[in-house]
C-alpha cells in the first residue's frame, strides 16, 4: 500500500470508530462490515452484494439477522451524523441545515412502508401518473461557499393515512420536518438556519421552529415566498391612554409580485449563485409574514439576478444576515437535489430490496452514513495531501474538487489491499436457528 492508501484507510476507520458507543461487540463488527461492504460492492449495494464483497459468506445468517432484529441505535446514529455535519456546515457563524423530500420507486405488497403518490415528473403519455414507492423526508447539513455540498444525516418515511401499516401512527410531513430540523439543531453549537423549498413554507413548520418550548432549540428559516404572500408592516405603538385590544398586524404591504411598490429603492450587489458570480438587484422590507404569526418579524426580499428572467422572492427570519448571503445560501440548496441523485445512483439508495420494517429503515440509514462519511473523508484527505489526489479528465477542465465517485474509488482500492482488518471476525456471533427461521419466514428442509 502507498502512502495515500494508508492515509485513506486510517482516516476511514478513525471516522467509523466514533460509532462504537451504543453497539455491542459483535454488533459493531457487523456494522463495520456493512459500512465497508457498501463501498466495496461492485454492483448494486444489496445485502447479498455487501456480504460477498467483504467475504462474509459464512456469516450471512448472522448479518441478515442483525439487520432485522439486532441492536441498532437509529436515533444515536442520527445524532452522531448531525454532530459531524455541523462541523463542516458552518457559514459565517451559523449552522445551515437543508430539508426536502425525495421518492424511491418500490412495488410489492410485502414491502413495508410503500404508498401511492402522484408522480409529477411523468410528462409522457405512456407513463403512469400514480406510482408506488417510499416517500422520504430528508434533512442534513449544507456547506455553503467554495466547498458546497450536502451531508445527509436523518430521514423519516411518510405514508398516507389510508395506507398505513398495522401498528403505525400517521404523521404529516410538516411534523416530520420540524422533528428532523430540531434533531440536527440540537447537535450544533452555533445559531441554526433551516433552508427549505416553498412546499414547507407553512405555519405548521415555521411557527414551531421560531417559537420552541424551553427544552428545544430555536431554528431560523430561509425559504421561498409566494407571489401573493400576505405581508404587513409592523403594528404602530400604542398611544398614551389608548384603550382597546392592541393591534397584532400592521398595514398591509404590496405582495411580492408588486415589489416595485415596496418602500425604498432597488439596490445593487453581487453574489455567487450556482458557482458563478452574478450581479444582483434587490429590495428588502422588514415586515410580518402571515405563516410566521403576528409575533415574528422577518425580512422579505425580491431579487433580480443576472441571467434569470423571473425574480426570486425569499423570506428569512434571521434579521442579521445580508442580502447577498441570503441569495447565495438559497442557491446552494440545489446541492441537496444533486445529493439525492448521488444517493440513488452511486450509494444505492433506491436499490435496496428489504421488505421488513427494520431492514428498510436501517439500509436507508446505511446509505446516508456512507455518503456523509465519504464526503468527510474527502475533506480530510484534501487537508492531508498537498497535491491533487483526484483525477481531472480533459473533458472536465473546470473540475475543482474530488467527486463522490473519486473518493469511493480511492477507498475501494485502499480497502482491497488492507490486510489488518479482517471482515470475517470470530466474534460475529451466531443466530439461533429457531429465531432465524422465524425472522426470515423460511422453513427448515426435511
Amino acid at each position: 500500500m502507498n502512502t495515500l492508501e494508508i492515509a485513506v484507510t486510517d482516516s476511514w476507520f478513525d471516522i467509523l470508530n466514533d460509532f462504537t458507543g451504543r453497539f455491542t461487540g459483535p454488533g459493531y463488527s457487523k456494522f463495520i462490515s456493512l459500512a465497508c461492504g457498501s463501498v466495496l460492492a461492485e454492483r448494486r449495494p444489496l445485502v447479498t452484494e455487501i456480504i460477498t464483497a467483504t467475504s462474509m459468506e459464512n456469516n450471512w445468517r448472522a448479518v441478515e439477522w442483525f439487520l432485522e432484529n439486532g441492536k441498532w441505535p437509529e436515533g444515536w446514529i442520527e445524532r452522531q451524523l448531525s454532530a459531524k455535519a455541523s462541523v463542516h456546515c458552518t457559514f459565517k457563524g451559523r449552522n445551515i441545515w437543508a430539508l426536502d423530500d425525495t421518492k424511491v420507486y418500490k412495488t410489492g405488497k410485502k414491502i413495508w412502508g410503500t404508498c401511492s403518490y402522484h408522480e409529477y415528473t411523468s410528462r409522457c403519455s405512456n407513463r403512469p401518473e400514480t406510482v408506488w414507492g417510499h416517500n422520504w423526508v430528508l434533512c442534513g447539513g449544507l456547506s455553503v461557499g467554495e466547498g458546497r455540498m450536502f451531508l445527509p444525516t436523518c430521514a423519516r418515511l411518510y405514508m398516507r393515512e389510508s395506507q398505513m401499516p398495522d401498528g403505525e401512527t400517521f404523521r404529516k410531513k410538516p411534523e416530520m420536518a420540524v422533528e428532523l430540523l430540531r434533531l440536527c439543531a440540537a447537535e450544533s453549537n452555533n445559531p441554526d438556519l433551516a433552508v427549505f423549498d416553498g412546499g414547507y413554507a407553512v405555519s405548521s413548520v415555521v411557527r414551531p421552529l421560531l417559537h420552541p418550548r424551553a427544552d428545544e432549540p430555536k431554528v431560523n428559516f430561509l425559504t421561498r415566498l409566494r407571489q401573493d404572500s400576505k405581508l404587513h408592516q409592523e403594528p404602530p405603538p400604542r398611544r398614551p391612554g389608548q384603550n382597546g385590544r392592541p393591534r397584532k398586524w400592521g398595514k398591509r404591504l404590496a405582495a411580492p409580485a408588486d415589489a416595485e411598490n415596496w418602500p425604498g429603492k432597488w439596490q445593487r450587489t453581487s453574489a455567487v449563485i450556482y458557482g458563478k458570480k452574478r450581479q444582483v438587484r434587490y429590495k428588502k422590507v422588514y415586515c410580518q409574514w402571515a405563516p410566521a404569526g403576528d409575533k415574528a418579524r422577518v425580512n422579505a426580499f425580491a431579487f433580480k439576478i443576472q441571467g434569470y428572467k423571473n425574480p426570486w422572492y425569499l423570506v428569512c427570519s434571521d434579521l442579521d444576515i445580508c442580502p447577498e448571503d441570503v441569495v447565495e445560501i438559497y442557491a446552494t440548496r440545489f446541492c441537496q437535489e444533486d445529493a439525492h441523485r448521488d444517493l440513488k445512483q452511486i450509494c444505492g439508495f433506491g436499490s435496496g430490496q428489504g421488505r421488513l420494517k427494520n431492514v428498510v429503515i436501517r439500509t436507508m440509514q446505511l446509505r446516508l452514513l456512507e455518503m456523509t462519511l465519504l464526503r468527510i473523508l474527502s475533506i480530510q484527505i484534501g487537508e492531508l495531501q498537498k497535491e491533487r489526489w483526484w483525477p481531472k479528465p480533459p473533458w472536465y477542465r473546470q473540475k475543482i474538487r474530488g467527486s463522490l465517485r473519486d473518493i469511493k474509488r480511492l477507498l475501494k482500492e485502499a480497502l482491497r489491499g488492507f490486510s489488518r482488518f479482517d471482515f470475517e471476525r470470530s466474534n460475529m456471533g451466531k443466530v439461533p436457528r429457531k429465531n432465524a427461521e422465524k425472522a426470515y419466514g423460511a422453513k427448515q428442509a426435511a
